[in-house]
């Protein structure tokens, strides 16, 4: 990772982005989740913060080879059940891109997370897909996106929803 603290975090072809936060991250969160880390992605931590750690474990993911949808998926599973053995809320409105494809989440331990919304060939975006976390004007085409759901964009594909 190059730099430490202050998102978006890239580290070769990903770039990473966490909208959110881990109730008591340094207290009670950070060193369960430092643990699971591989030595390779804890040597590479350079700050304090839950966002660098969040995509720490990611690169794990990734590095197995697996997708990054998959990846993000299991990522948002490992840090709720970290929060959930800690008594911890977390919101994890997260996002990730290797250069060819994205994936974003909106997910929150408890009630309902930071909004996040997208739209796919607005009038002011014709041929693009935007994702952010609140509408960027009036059209009509904005979508939110569901609590506890991930959101992958692709050249070919456009935008996919589904339930984490």
């Amino acid at each position: 990772m190059e730099d430490s603290g202050v998102p978006p975090f890239s580290s070769g072809r990903y770039m990473f982005m966490h909208n959110g936060a881990v109730q008591d991250f340094r207290e009670k969160a950070m060193r369960p989740l430092r643990d699971s880390l591989s030595d390779e992605a804890h040597a590479g931590l350079l700050g304090v913060t839950d966002s660098e750690t969040i995509f720490a474990g990611l690169l794990d993911r990734l590095g197995e080879g697996t997708s990054l949808d998959a990846a993000l998926a299991a990522t948002i599973r490992h840090v709720s059940a970290v929060c959930a053995v800690a008594g911890l809320k977390a919101t994890l409105n997260l996002a990730v891109t290797d250069g060819a494809s994205m994936a974003f989440t909106r997910h929150s331990t408890e009630g309902p997370g930071n909004s996040l919304y997208f739209i796919e060939d607005g009038e002011a975006f014709p041929g693009a897909v935007v994702v952010a976390s609140e509408r960027l004007d009036t059209d009509a085409g904005w979508r939110k996106v569901p609590d506890r759901h991930l959101l992958t964009v692709d050249h070919e594909g456009g935008a996919t929803l589904r339930s984490l």
